[in-house]
């Protein structure tokens, strides 16, 4: 939960502060951080389900991150047409937010 917090922030930074170069650099920082934290806390957590089994695992795994990273980069090339850099702002929030609220319940 703390990587997606640091991913929305970087994002809303980076959405706020538009056309300054600081805020550019200290908001992709907080989501380059926020992804690569996430994807190993990810990764721990699937590969603790079955040591002898890592390969396969990873692989599903592989493939439900590049299958998420290309529906998401379509939707933010749609949201950038229509709405320039605010609508991939607002749309990655918004993914960043499914998120929390699937894991939270994923969770209980």
């Amino acid at each position: 939960m703390i990587a997606l917090a640091l991913a929305a922030i970087g994002f809303a930074v980076t959405g706020l502060f538009a056309g300054n170069l600081i805020s550019l650099i200290v908001g992709i920082i907080l989501i380059d951080f926020a992804i690569f934290s996430a994807q190993v806390a990810n990764q721990v957590r699937v590969f603790s389900i079955d040591p002898s089994a890592q390969s396969r695992i990873n692989g599903i795994y592989m493939l439900g991150y590049y299958t998420g990273g290309a529906l998401g980069s379509i939707v933010g090339v749609k949201a950038f047409a229509l709405y320039q850099w605010p609508g991939v702002v607002v749309v990655s929030i918004l993914f960043i937010l499914l998120s929390a609220i699937f894991n939270s319940f994923a969770k209980n």
